[in-house]
C-alpha cells in the first residue's frame, strides 16, 4: 500500500482506511497466530475491572489503564469497530490478505517469542 501510494502523486493529500478483508476477533487472531506456529494458544478474555487491575499491575498509569479500557471497548462496540473496507484493493489493484495469510507469513516472529 504504501509502495503504491509513493510512486505516483494519486495519492497526495489522501488518507485512506485500511482494513483486512474481513473484521476478526482478537480470539480469532490467537486461533489463527497458534495455527500459523503450530501451537494451540489460549485466549483468555478479561472483564474491564480485571483488564484495569491487570495492567495497573503491569505499571501502567491509572490514565493509560482506562484509555486502553476505552480503546478497546471503542473497536468492539463504538465507532472504531470498522467494517472491512476495499481500499487495498482500490490503491494496488490486488485484494487484501487474510489475518490468517499475515499470521504464517510472520509464524516465525510469533515463534520465537513463544520460546522467551
Amino acid at each position: 500500500m504504501a509502495v503504491a501510494a509513493l510512486l505516483t502523486d494519486d495519492h497526495v493529500g489522501r488518507a485512506y482506511t485500511v482494513t483486512g478483508p474481513v473484521k476478526v476477533s482478537q480470539s480469532e487472531q490467537v486461533t489463527a497466530i497458534g495455527a500459523a506456529i503450530g501451537v494451540q494458544v489460549r485466549f483468555e478474555e478479561l472483564d474491564p475491572t480485571e483488564a484495569r487491575r491487570q495492567w495497573l499491575r503491569d505499571g501502567f498509569d491509572e490514565e493509560t489503564a482506562n484509555w486502553m479500557i476505552a480503546l478497546l471497548a471503542d473497536a468492539v462496540d463504538g465507532t472504531g469497530a470498522l467494517p472491512p473496507t476495499d481500499t487495498y484493493l482500490q490503491v494496488t489493484g490486488r485484494p487484501s490478505r487474510t489475518f490468517a495469510q499475515w499470521a504464517n507469513d510472520h509464524a516465525a516472529d510469533f515463534r520465537l517469542e513463544v520460546t522467551r
